[in-house]
């Protein structure tokens, strides 16, 4: 994984072993998380349609984590990230089959804040995983503030086996997706 965008060392020690595929496809045509390229909100505000990884083996638990790099309310003393997506306990990498902690809200870029980072990690876990606090709902409470760095610490994370990420920036659909997490 490359970090043309300045991933690391904000978020995490080192880069991701391999690349994360992040695909969606919509009407017949396939988008697809690749290093950076730029996403509008409205073409990703449904979780992807796949998501695989090479390192994934059926005798490993893994776990899948979406963040916003970017929320606007900050300064740099205090940088955090906005949970975005959170899945313990996947089996191999049938997503599908984990255990979600934190659904998947899309990006919301606000209006005038340019592009944000929409980064995706998976993490082998050394074990089944309890979460150790509370279900997030599909809203924007309990998403922020947050840090890639502790939920390492707290579960005990290696550095990430697969990565992958996109740079959306506000478009007109943003304000209606959002007012339905209100």
């Amino acid at each position: 994984m490359e970090d043309n965008h300045q991933l690391i060392p904000q978020v995490l020690e080192d880069l991701p072993q391999g690349v994360l595929r992040v695909e969606w496809t919509t009407d017949g045509t396939t988008l697809s998380a690749n290093m950076g390229n730029e996403l509008t909100p409205t073409q990703v505000c449904t979780p992807p349609d796949i998501i695989t990884w090479d390192q994934a083996d059926s005798e490993n638990l893994f776990t899948l984590l979406m963040v916003d790099l970017d929320p606007t309310i900050q300064d740099q003393s205090n940088k955090y990230e906005v949970i975005h997506w959170l899945v313990f306990n996947i089996p191999g990498n049938d997503v599908g089959k984990g255990t979600t902690h934190a659904e998947y809200i899309g990006p919301l870029p606000p209006k005038n804040t340019g592009f944000h980072r929409y980064v995706y990690f998976v993490f082998k876990q050394t074990g089944p995983v309890t979460p150790k606090d509370a279900y997030r709902p599909f809203s924007h409470e309990r998403r922020l503030p947050f840090r890639t760095r502790e939920l390492c610490n707290q579960y005990e994370f290696a550095k990430p086996v697969a990565g992958n990420y996109f740079i959306a920036q506000y478009d007109d659909n943003v304000d209606g997706m959002a007012a339905k997490l209100l």
